[in-house]
């Protein structure tokens, strides 16, 4: 692409050779735009203002005077979990299956190659499955994240699968965006063996979004199964932790599944699935737990008994995102 700061060469000269080393060097360390804004000024040699503009629903950028360079980040929106199914005793239920994990792109430019106004877009996170009321129904599907986050048409970054709906097998988890520079993680599948929900998977190298855990499920023998946590997030000090599990059971109702971590305004990272819903034969089934900020996938719902309580509706997926950073 023309004038995108990466095809600048040393030839270049001065500030845009050093901007671009640094900008570089600091793209796979995690941080937040206000962090990564002040790490860029402190490796400068020549000291370079900046300004962080973050989008949280659609909008217009419009460029700041002066400006050297931009560094922008868009977050696709996460899939929704689904709902679990409501049966029969003695009969496989299965909980609802996490939902995907948004995409993350990011890309730096020189100001001559970003117009004057840009129009952003932001994708919205899909809502999860509807919990089931009605005896020997199967969940309902959450909804996929409503389309891409754009930066005009420079950048773009994709949206998330939503999970399926629990059935009297499994329940399939929503796939991650990999329509983007990191891709995000998958939702995890719902199972009525005796493992239980399968993982749901991390966004790549800490930056796409994890996806949703699966729902709890109750097996043919009326054991209730564990649903599964949301995806975690590899760091420099550690794994970062997706949304807690709910709780199971066959003496009280499903727990909910707990919210994926969520980041801060202005952080350039996909946030974390949320954890499925525990699964009931006294009770309801716990809903899935929220995706967390941006991106983050549902978590699905808990499965349920016929007469006794209603499943778990999956979680919402996180909304989308951009960051935008000017360099002077």
């Amino acid at each position: 692409m023309a004038g995108k700061i990466s095809e600048l060469t040393a030839s270049s000269g001065g500030t845009d050779a050093m901007i671009l080393e640094v900008l570089q060097a600091g793209a796979n360390l995690g941080l937040t735009g206000a962090q990564f804004a002040a790490y860029v000024q402190s490796k400068l040699s020549v000291a370079a203002s900046a300004n962080v503009v973050t989008f949280t629903s659609s909008g217009t950028y419009t460029k700041s005077a002066n400006v050297k360079c931009i560094y922008v980040t868009a977050v696709g929106p996460g899939g929704g979990g689904g709902s679990g199914r409501k049966g029969a005793a003695a009969s496989a239920r299965a909980g609802g299956g996490g939902g995907g994990g948004g995409a993350v792109t990011s890309a730096e430019f020189t100001a001559a190659a970003v117009p004057a106004s840009v129009t952003v877009t932001v994708g919205t996170g899909g809502a999860g499955g509807t919990a089931i009321s009605a005896n020997s129904t199967n969940g309902n599907a959450g909804s996929s994240g409503s389309g891409a986050t754009t930066f005009g048409t420079l950048l773009a970054a994709g949206q998330a699968f939503s999970g399926a709906g629990g059935t009297t097998a499994s329940a399939a988890g929503g796939l991650g965006s990999t329509s983007g520079t990191w891709s995000g993680g998958n939702g995890g599948a719902s199972s009525v063996s005796a493992t239980g929900g399968n993982p749901a998977s991390p966004g790549v190298s800490s930056f796409g979004a994890s996806g949703g855990g699966a729902g709890g499920s109750l097996s043919s023998a009326d054991a209730a199964l564990s649903p599964s946590a949301g995806g975690t997030a590899p760091t420099v000090a550690g794994a970062e932790t997706g949304g807690t599990v709910g709780v199971s059971s066959a003496s009280v109702a499903g727990t909910a599944g707990g919210a994926g971590l969520a980041r801060t305004t202005g952080d350039q990272r996909g946030g974390l699935g949320g954890g499925g819903g525990g699964s009931s034969t006294a009770g309801a089934g716990g809903n899935g737990g929220a995706g967390g900020f941006p991106g983050g996938g549902g978590g699905g719902g808990g499965a349920s008994l016929d007469s006794v309580g209603n499943s778990g509706a999956g979680g919402k997926g996180g909304d989308g995102a951009v960051v935008v950073i000017e360099y002077f």
